[in-house]
């Protein structure tokens, strides 16, 4: 699994999100952008992140954040009730 630069800061936050109010965003495929990296925080209960390129597949919970890459295309799939939120990173 990949880690977030340790020269990089949060410098947003997205509110909690759970499986009844999820922007189909999050659900479909996209990217991040340009120089900026995104962890998905599992709060409780569990998700799949998918990659694209190169396709993997990794299950997050709480205390195993998935970490997105800048420009690299992914969703999330919410497995039974779970609650996140994504900080990003530049």
């Amino acid at each position: 699994m990949q880690s977030i630069p340790g020269h990089l800061s949060p410098y947003r936050r997205t509110p909690d999100f759970d499986q009844t109010n999820v922007s189909d965003t999050w659900l479909n495929p996209h990217a991040t952008k340009r120089n900026v990296w995104g962890k998905i925080v599992v709060v409780e209960g569990r998700m799949r992140l998918t990659f694209l390129e190169p396709r993997e597949e990794i299950i997050i919970e709480p205390g195993h954040p998935g970490v997105v890459a800048p420009r690299q295309t992914h969703f999330v799939t919410i497995l039974g009730i779970a609650r996140f939120y994504i900080e990003f990173y530049r």
